[in-house]
């Protein structure tokens, strides 16, 4: 209707719709960088050959959605799972971030301070906020009963007993053995971690053994009528030893929740402790190092969760290790290298064909040293892997879409944007 307060009625579910379209716009800016920008389905359905746009209007069109989201969404959820403000707000800092080390030459070793500056502002915005704050226990992260927890600022919500196709299948994928999942489901015996990353968990580092599975590891919440499960050598199944816990729940014995193919346990998009770390990065900035107290404050809460000692300064180094393992196996560490490749792509070049991505090494946990050990039972193995160059940093376009559209390999033009940019965030 036309009643004074509509827009003021739409308003909360339109900064809904346009979290979801920014965020979805953030990922594409990511993954292909120039893609077509639509407000409107229907005019693409009747016209789907259309240019792209350049990254850069892609990253200023998902801030506008995600400014007005911070903008017009609730304070608080309105129910549990849905996005308010600073969901919008945590979401905007990571965007903001990423957004500063983009320009037009990838090695410039820079970025530009004024969204440095902003990422600052939207990720204090959330930490200020007292409703939200660390989870105690890193392993309650994963737990089912514990979804939608203090620390969850954006995830999906699963259905419980969906059908293949609409629930959450990736306990299936990363599940080492069915003695897990209580059925034939669990291919995850070849899914294992490279010693590249664990070697980079500082002993007593407690978000390990949540993440990574080892031999020795006991858990009490999969198998529980048995006294809980011990991870053991297999026979056969992996060349590592280490296998994903993180996301594997168990069996519908475990938790009722669970059915064959379905564990309704959330993927995390966004959480507090990315949060706190994009804010020490932000105030970092250009830096080689920090010891700002707002910067150390926030990241130590982080490694202190994680029970390890408090630094007394970082460097970009230390963010990158700590946003690795903090958020390991949550989909973050390549969009992290992408981030960076934005201004210091020959460094993340020579960082990934640094690594040994040709041979598996067999590697076990020795869980009194609590460093990882060869493992003498098994051989190498060798990999193909491809050339390293810096294409592999955008997707290219499918073919089927460039068939259909080939203004698709056309130079992007400027998008013409509707609305003016809000501006008064943070003042």
């Amino acid at each position: 209707g036309n009643s004074s307060n509509s827009e003021e009625v739409k308003n909360p579910y339109i900064a809904e719709a346009r979290f979801m379209r920014g965020v979805a716009y953030s990922y594409l800016a990511m993954l292909w960088g120039n893609v077509i920008i639509n407000e409107d389905t229907d005019e693409l359905v009747a016209n789907p050959i259309v240019n792209t746009s350049p990254v850069s209007d892609v990253y200023e069109f998902a801030m506008r959605d995600l400014e007005f989201a911070a903008k017009y969404l609730p304070e608080v959820s309105s129910a549990a799972g849905r996005v308010n403000k600073y969901s919008a707000f945590g979401m905007l800092s990571r965007v903001y971030l990423t957004y500063a080390g983009y320009s037009s030459n990838p090695n410039s070793a820079t970025r530009n301070q004024d969204y440095l500056d902003l990422a600052k502002k939207a990720a204090l915005k959330v930490i200020e906020n007292r409703n939200f704050e660390l989870m105690t226990d890193y392993a309650d992260l994963f737990m089912i009963d514990k979804n939608n927890n203090s620390e969850t600022l954006f995830a999906l919500q699963w259905v419980s007993n969906g059908t293949y196709g609409e629930c959450n299948t990736i306990q299936d994928y990363f599940a080492c053995e069915s003695a897990i999942t209580g059925n034939d489901r669990a291919w995850g015996g070849y899914v294992f971690a490279q010693p590249d990353v664990i070697w980079e968990y500082e002993k007593g580092d407690k978000r390990r053994q949540p993440t990574w599975m080892a031999y020795g590891d006991h858990y009490p919440e999969i198998q529980k009528a048995n006294g809980g499960y011990t991870c053991e050598k297999k026979a056969s199944g992996t060349v590592s030893g280490i296998y994903c816990k993180k996301y594997v729940c168990g069996s519908s014995k475990d938790n009722a929740k669970i059915t064959s193919g379905s564990t309704p346990i959330n993927t995390y998009m966004l959480r507090l402790a990315e949060v706190y770390l994009i804010y020490a990065e932000a105030i970092l900035g250009n830096n080689p190092s920090t010891d700002d107290a707002d910067a150390m404050e926030y990241f130590n809460k982080v490694r202190k969760r994680a029970g390890l000692e408090p630094q007394n300064s970082i460097t970009y180094e230390d963010i990158r290790r700590e946003r690795r393992l903090e958020l390991c196996l949550e989909g973050q560490y390549w969009y992290d290298l992408v981030r960076r490749a934005y201004y210091k792509q020959q460094e993340v070049l020579n960082y990934i064909t640094g690594q040994d991505r040709g041979t598996a090494i067999p590697v076990v946990w020795d869980a009194d040293t609590q460093t990882l050990k060869r493992d003498e039972d098994s051989d190498e193995t060798k990999r193909a892997i491809g050339d390293v160059d810096s294409s592999i940093f955008l997707l290219p376009y499918p073919e089927s879409e460039t068939v259909q559209n080939p203004l698709l390999k056309a130079d992007p033009m400027p998008y013409a944007f509707k609305e003016d940019r809000i501006t008064d965030l943070f003042n």
